[in-house]
């Protein structure tokens, strides 16, 4: 019997939300990129002003944190395009749980996790993520969650 049933679109707004908050939950991996391109300006910097006799490093340093600047800003678009190309995209979700099952139906595909499939199940500030063993994770909008339907998520989480 189903227990919460919800429906999700499936469009560009969901994915950013869904890519932020991953990024969110990464944490200082992904503040650690951004530090590595700074940090490699600034020594690329520091060596040219101190060092102008090592300017071809310099600059080679400093190119270095200016192509890693610049990778991180693609990154997310680059995501978000590949995720636009699943025929699945613009349609709706419906996730369908019950005490053993999540089950995940859009108009191209149908698909049952048991419960005991995800490996972790982590909150994050606008949803949920919830990783099985096997594919890819699942994201869940809180908006879309009444408190009930998160308690009940998070509570297989343990």
């Amino acid at each position: 019997m189903v227990k919460y049933e919800l429906t999700i679109p499936f469009d560009e707004a969901y994915l950013e939300q869904c890519y932020s908050d991953r990024m969110a939950l990464k944490g200082s991996w992904g503040k650690a990129n951004l530090g590595l391109g700074l940090a490699l300006i600034v020594v690329g910097l520091a060596i040219a002003v101190f060092r102008p006799q090592q300017l071809s490093f310099a600059g080679g340093l400093a190119g270095l944190g200016v192509f890693e600047l610049v990778l991180i800003y693609l990154r997310k678009g680059r995501w978000i395009r590949r995720q636009k190309s699943s025929k699945a995209f613009g349609s709706d979700m419906t996730l369908a749980m019950t005490d053993s099952v999540l089950q995940i139906s859009t108009p191209y595909s149908e698909t049952s996790y048991s419960w005991t499939a995800f490996t972790r199940i982590k909150e994050s500030e606008n949803g949920v993520f919830l990783w099985p063993r096997e594919g890819m994770h699942i994201y869940i909008p809180k908006p879309d969650l009444s408190d009930d339907a998160l308690s009940f998520v998070l509570a297989h989480s343990g």
